[in-house]
């Protein structure tokens, strides 16, 4: 055995006893400390509630719902009554993950859940499924105005209380419930929208408007609420649009353009929807409602323009043109007869 780390080990616990016997026999030093204030009651009063309002409580809202639920679901909450985080419901769809929009003429239309086709997504409102106007079974989201609702919940995975499920998902429009605030609500908007270049297309409006108003009430000691709503809306869109066909080879290994169609379209979308619901809840094991809604919905436009058949109606392209790559980019053409078009 080694002397030296034998006597080193020993000199080592050694200190480390009498270190703890210092420790233990080290005499108490009295420390004078002042306590806390008691809080008045005004303070407590005001602590007692926190109420968080706008983005932030559309956001709190939303990722309650998620954490809450025993699905897995996707949520949008309302930052204030009659106030979804954006004008259109399928604006605010798309923004969830695994949603997608599909657009009509620059606004979201039709929601697809996972990539799959707005066929494979149910639609309901207030856990009722609901019907479309176009020739298939995805709803188009745009007859729904966004002021009506209060909520939307996505459904990605099955639930045996959801009537008709969709293959891709499940997409829930939650109206105003009156019983869920304490008191009257009564919200007003007006808006004003017009569009910078102006009317194209001769007998078409440039600017447009959107007018919503909700009320909302309690009565009989809150056992009865009644919620009504009423949106109208007139949005025209102009739009400059260019098509072109053909690009046959001129012979010489140069293509060139068929025709052309330049149009002005302009579009003019008026929607008038009244929604309203009567709630009863005269015990807290019981509640039943019944909910209205109407909308009526019209999309129409015009597509004014000329057709240019070029390279097959006989038209002459003169000499002197323009040719970048193998594509002729600029000429002139003689002998060509314009189509007027005026669709409706």
């Amino acid at each position: 055995m080694n002397v030296t780390d034998k006597f080193g080990r020993g000199f080592l616990m050694a200190s480390a006893a009498t270190g703890l016997v210092m420790s233990l026999t080290a005499p108490a030093i009295a420390q004078e400390t002042e306590e806390p204030a008691a809080a008045s009651e005004e303070d407590t009063a005001r602590l007692d509630v926190v109420t968080v309002t706008g983005i932030r409580g559309s956001i709190a809202n939303s990722i309650a719902q998620k954490k809450n639920s025993d699905l897995i679901v996707e949520a949008i909450s309302t930052e204030d009554i009659g106030k979804l985080p954006d004008n259109s419901i399928a604006e605010s769809l798309a923004r969830l993950p695994g949603l997608a929009a599909q657009r009509l003429r620059g606004r979201a239309q039709q929601i697809s859940v996972r990539g799959l086709g707005p066929d494979f997504t149910t639609t309901l409102l207030n856990g009722r499924e609901q019907v479309t106007a176009g020739d298939n079974r995805g709803v188009e989201f745009d007859q729904y105005p966004s002021e009506i609702l209060s909520s939307v919940l996505v459904y990605k995975t099955p639930d045996a209380a959801l009537l008709g499920q969709g293959l891709a998902g499940t997409a829930d429009l939650r109206t105003i419930r009156p019983l869920d605030y304490t008191d009257r609500q009564i919200s007003v908007g007006a808006r004003y929208e017009w569009n910078e270049i102006g009317s194209l297309a001769a007998g078409s409006d440039d600017t447009g408007y959107r007018i919503t108003g909700t009320y909302v009430d309690q009565f009989a000691d809150d056992t009865v609420g009644v919620s009504l709503a009423f949106a109208t809306q007139n949005s025209p869109t102009q739009a400059e649009r260019f098509e072109s066909w053909g690009y046959p080879n001129l012979g010489t290994g140069e293509f060139i353009i068929g025709g052309a169609k330049p149009y002005n379209n302009a579009q003019e979308l008026e929607r008038t929807a009244v929604a309203g619901t009567l709630q009863f809840e005269p015990t807290a094991t019981f509640r039943t409602s019944v909910d209205v809604l109407a909308s009526n919905f019209e999309d129409r436009g015009t597509l004014k323009g000329i057709e240019l058949p070029l390279q097959w109606s006989g038209a002459q392209l003169r000499d002197g043109y323009e040719v970048t790559g193998d594509t002729v980019t600029a000429g002139i053409y003689d002998g060509v007869t314009g189509v007027i078009r005026n669709d409706y």
